[in-house]
């Protein structure tokens, strides 16, 4: 999926005013691994709107000068929001395990070694699965009434 933000020149991209904290070589990444120790509401946040998707995310996070890197809340239709500010850090997985996020490049270089260092994964998509299920169930015992 291509997206038009921040420095694209895709065709039909429409050149946007970027923030000053964003450079040319800044891109929002496709990368598998986790967040890790970022259960805390200061280095992760979410907006749980059903009504925004994963362009409005990309559009908040690029704009938002501290977040480095986000996706969607919730997974089984692809909208709300949930994002990482600095000093949250990104466990690459190099062995295809682990949830997709979008990162941001500058702030997560990926590691020459490729090696998965295998550290602690409990992350803020705990808490997204969590709550996903906790709704799923609510929705299941409606429906059943």
């Amino acid at each position: 999926m291509n997206h038009c933000f921040g420095f694209s020149s895709e065709p039909g991209c429409v050149q946007e005013e970027s923030p000053e904290c964003r450079t040319s070589p800044d891109q929002f990444e496709k990368r598998r691994g986790g967040f890790v120790g970022t259960a805390s509401s200061s280095r992760c946040y979410r907006n749980d709107s059903s009504s925004i998707g994963l362009s409005d995310c990309w559009d908040q996070c690029w704009n938002d000068c501290s977040c480095v890197g986000f996706d969607t809340y919730y997974k089984n239709n692809g909208s709300g929001c949930v994002f990482w500010r600095e000093g949250a850090q990104f466990e690459q997985s190099y062995d295809g395990s682990g949830m997709e996020y979008y990162v941001l490049n500058s702030s997560f270089p990926i590691s020459k070694d490729n090696s998965d260092s295998g550290g602690n994964l409990y992350n803020c998509s705990f808490s997204s699965f969590l709550s996903l299920f906790l709704i799923c169930i609510k929705l299941q015992k409606l429906n059943n009434q």
